[in-house]
């Protein structure tokens, strides 16, 4: 047997038919009831079970089970109930004028395949056991009774009723306590208090009712419902009471009731046990409410090697139970879900394989498993390889495969616990993903400025150099000046005087030229650097962009094919500006060395006999000329470099500027992660902190790294050092509230930029650039000191107790919790024995309400040996594994699977057969949900 279980459809049980003393649907004729049956099969296909409801007397259920059994008709219904509706001797008030009575309706369980004798039963048994009135006690329950008292058959009925005291009485009897269902009329019920009724007799009432029918307009019932949990609660049904055949048609039938569970009379009874979870009253089917993304339909396993039967096991969209003896094979049947769905299976000890799959993987080489998801015709088959499976988890598998002992793994290890945890908050708030990237962001920054720094830093280096080159230069000029030469001429002192100014010109014109020249390249230079830039850009941005575009979803890519940019680059004819005035202007030098020239010759010409004597004089022009130009230089790479010195300070400011924004993401990461906390802690056992700690050990060790710990130099100075100078300033981020908390990093920052606390932390007489191993640089320092260090980590309690206390059993059970509370993913989620290491108090106490809710989000596959995770979270399949060794013989498979509801009794039997305390679990359960 394998059934899917409990699952939703419509259940229309207040039906009545051509037989009811009340009816318009024409009279007992054969073609009034061939249009009868044929409205119950145009029933909208959602509605699966029906109730026949007629007043008093059964045959008109006779007459339907008839046409369906012998017949072959009603193929569409999957359960018709018989249904007696009695007029009870209480009245209530309809209206100031008229009496309305109270009307009680029965629900017979029936074996459909025996359904004649089950039908005599119930007229000779229970009718036929009934007063037609409290005033005729000789006379049983009959239309001729009726007609006997009243004349007619309608007199009769509304005129006298039979005694309510009678008909509770023979409900509660042996024969017939556990094989009916009562339903009051809501209508009168609450009427009674109004036709002079005692609020203690309503109460008496709806005592003596497993259910009320309503037949509202629409699907608005909370008023009702709030009334009746002035009274302790009961279920309400809804249903049109249909008397003709309007009624039945689709654009007027209305039943607003939703049932989850087999369609039987065991199935039924389920409502008064989970009324919450087991009907809906409501227009849409319950099962769209959920949400659930993926759900898988069935699994079929094929060519295994005789280990599996080739059956489809249909699986339910909520909470499937696996059971079995140990070894069985409920873990087999985890295993193949995971891996034809592409997730990994956690081993514990990858040497000793614990999972099914792993173990017995050569021997099931080649099995197909055939998977069916709801909603989809088509199956998806996965070929078993007998590659060993992966033992991470896939974020893209269809389903999640989560077992206790991987949870159990994630507490002793510090960054996996919180790397987990981290995982599944996300998935529950993605947008906190968006913190990494500014954290990376950040980052990014402050190494693109330590970059900076260190390059100007090692520029800066030279300013001392050069400053004494400035000063010698000057020197230079001096003694040049005092040792101008003396010659002889035959100029005038006039001439003479001409000569040297008009040389002199000439030098300066030709240095200008030069610089001039230089300015030109320079600037010409610059605009092929501009043009390199922008086609750098225009392909970054290009590469991103298809990048980009390759991840977007539901949109016509082609569409974007001329998505591109236009860089503009503003001030171009500004520097083109430049170069036509410095050419212009060298144009204009050019011009004015030869009007110097023409000056000069005729002089030279005159001192043809002094030609040495000019010589030297030129040339110590030219020299003196020279060395101005020099100084110039290097008065201009000194002032570089002063400007250099600044912008060092503007970026060590920028720098901490950069590591503060990172120290406010963390503050904001975590007031973020605290919005979690009101969720979690809804569990009163559980306690959620958040905390930002400095990861010192990390900080450490990147110093071990790119420290030369020689002599005077030693690990553990430094660190003691670093201890008391870095790590105790900044470890206090977790308390930081407000701005100015923040000063005692801003301090800690500025000090890295002191070269007191390279001697501070290092010793004396160091400087930054020798403390380094090899291959690191100034850079590595800064990069170093500057890291991420602040971790936002998470701490949980539970009852009180800190989680890395708790028992192995304990600490798997409140990851469990906080997995369920938290990820927010709808695919089907598979668990093997969550129950591992706990005692079943902790189970019925701290799992059973988590599983009954998240049941709700997602389908969840159990494999369990605990009968408080089958019965108590209302599973709404249960699937029994067995084995049987066949020693290689025959076609009989290993590994058997049967698969129901809880209420089927095959599948209860079975549960209380294979799980200790399973009928415990459903004593509990009944006495704990059941509404009488």
């Amino acid at each position: 047997m394998l059934s899917k279980g409990s699952t939703w459809s419509r259940w229309d049980l207040h039906i009545h038919t051509p037989l009811s003393i009340c009816n318009e649907f024409g009279g007992d004729s054969e073609e009034n009831w061939e249009k009868y049956i044929s409205h119950l099969e145009n029933l909208p296909e959602d509605v699966d079970v029906i109730g026949i409801n007629d007043y008093y007397f059964i045959e008109g259920f006779e007459k339907v089970i008839q046409y369906k059994k012998e017949k072959s008709r009603l193929l569409n219904i999957k359960k018709i109930f018989p249904i007696i509706e009695f007029r009870i001797d209480k009245f209530s008030t309809a209206s100031e004028s008229k009496l309305q009575k109270v009307n009680l309706h029965v629900l017979f369980k029936i074996d459909d395949n025996n359904w004649k004798k089950e039908v005599e039963k119930i007229k000779t048994e229970f009718i036929q056991q009934i007063n037609v009135t409290p005033f005729h006690p000789t006379k049983p329950l009959s239309k001729q009774s009726f007609i006997e008292i009243a004349g007619n058959l309608r007199n009769g009925f509304d005129n006298y009723v039979p005694s309510a005291d009678q008909i509770f009485n023979l409900i509660e009897s042996d024969t017939w306590k556990d094989r009916v269902i009562v339903f009051l009329g809501y209508k009168e019920w609450n009427n009674l208090e109004k036709g002079g009724q005692l609020k203690p007799y309503k109460e008496y009432l709806l005592n003596k009712a497993d259910a009320l029918f309503t037949a509202s307009p629409d699907d608005n019932v909370t008023k009702k419902e709030s009334i009746l949990s002035e009274f302790g609660g009961s279920v309400l049904i809804h249903s049109q009471d249909i008397h003709k055949y309007s009624e039945l048609e689709v654009e007027n039938y209305k039943c607003f009731t939703w049932i989850k569970a087999d369609k039987t009379f065991e199935g039924l009874k389920q409502i008064t046990y989970e009324p919450k979870e087991r009907i809906k009253i409501q227009q849409n089917n319950p099962f769209f409410d959920e949400q659930k993304s993926v759900v898988l339909d069935s699994i079929k396993i094929v060519d295994s090697n005789s280990w599996f039967g080739n059956q489809e096991i249909p699986l339910n969209s909520g909470l499937i139970t696996i059971i079995g003896e140990k070894g069985s094979g409920k873990t087999a049947l985890l295993d193949l879900l995971a891996i034809a769905n592409d997730e990994g299976i956690y081993e514990p000890d990858v040497k000793n394989y614990y999972s099914f799959y792993n173990r017995a993987r050569q021997e099931i080489k080649d099995t197909k498993v055939h998977m069916r998801y709801l909603g989809s015709e088509d199956q998806t088959v996965y070929c078993l390889d007998g590659a060993i499976a992966n033992t991470e988890t896939n974020s893209h598998a269809k389903v999640r495969y989560l077992s206790l002992k991987e949870l159990e793994s994630y507490v002793d290890q510090r960054d996996k616990f919180q790397s987990f945890i981290k995982s599944i908050i996300h998935t529950k708030s993605p947008e906190l993903n968006n913190f990494e990237e500014k954290i990376a962001k950040e980052i990014n920054k402050i190494n693109e400025v330590n970059k900076a720094i260190r390059k100007l830093e090692e520029k800066v280096k030279t300013l001392k150099s050069l400053e004494e080159a400035y000063q010698g230069k000057q020197y230079e000029i001096d003694l040049h000046m005092k040792n101008e030469p003396k010659i002889k001429t035959n100029f005038t002192e006039e001439q003479e005087k001409e000569y040297k100014e008009l040389i002199t010109t000439e030098q300066d014109i030709n240095a200008l030229i030069k610089k001039n020249n230089q300015s030109i390249s320079q600037l010409t230079d610059f605009k092929a650097w501009i043009v390199e830039e922008v086609h750098s850009i225009d392909e970054q941005f290009k590469s991103k962009l298809h990048i980009k575009v390759n991840q977007l979803s539901n949109v016509e890519v082609s569409l974007l094919d001329k998505v591109g940019i236009v860089i503009n680059i503003e001030g171009q004819e500004k520097v083109d500006g430049i170069v036509k005035k410095l050419q212009d202007d060298n144009q204009k030098h050019y011009e004015k060395l030869e009007e110097l020239k023409v000056k000069i010759v005729p002089l030279e010409e005159i001192n043809q006999n002094s030609q040495s004597e000019q010589k030297n004089t030129r040339a110590w022009i030219e020299k003196k000329s020279q060395l101005e130009e020099e100084l110039e230089q290097l008065d201009q790479q000194k002032k570089i470099l002063d400007r250099d010195k600044e912008q060092i300070i503007e970026l060590q400011k920028k720098r901490r500027s950069d590591y503060l924004n990172l120290i406010k993401i963390k503050i904001e990461q975590k007031e973020k992660y605290k919005d979690l906390k009101t969720e979690l802690e809804s569990d009163q056992n559980i306690g959620f902190k958040v905390k930002i700690e400095f990861d010192s050990k990390k900080f450490l060790e990147k110093e071990d790294a790119i420290i030369n710990h020689g002599s005077g130099n030693s690990k553990e100075g430094i660190n003691e050092r670093l201890q008391e100078i870095v790590i105790n300033k900044v470890i206090q981020i977790d308390d930081v509230l407000k701005e100015e908390d923040l000063q005692p990093i801003i301090e800690f920052i500025d000090s890295v930029d002191n070269e007191n606390f390279v001697n501070n932390v290092f010793g004396e007489k160091k400087n930054k650039e020798n403390l380094l191993k090899k291959s690191f640089n100034i850079e590595d320092f800064y990069n170093w000191i500057f890291d991420d260090y602040y971790d936002v980590n998470y701490f949980i309690e539970f009852k009180g107790k800190a989680l890395e206390t708790l028992s192995p059993g304990q600490k798997g059970l409140v990851l469990m919790k906080v997995f369920l509370k938290l990820d927010s993913s709808s695919k089907p989620l598979l668990i093997d024995q969550p129950e591992d290491n706990l005692d079943n108090k902790s189970v019925f106490n701290d799992l059973v309400n988590d599983f009954r809710e998240i049941k709700k989000k997602r389908q969840i596959i159990i494999a369990t040996h605990n009968p408080n995770l089958v019965v108590n979270t209302d599973s709404e399949q249960v699937i029994v594994a067995s084995f049987e060794d066949n020693n290689g013989n025959g076609d009989n498979p290993k590994i058997v699977y049967h698969a129901g509801s809880l209420e089927d009794n095959d599948i209860r039997s079975k549960v209380c057969d294979i799980l200790e305390g399973g009928n415990i679990a459903f004593q509990k359960r009944e006495v704990r949900y059941s509404l009488k």
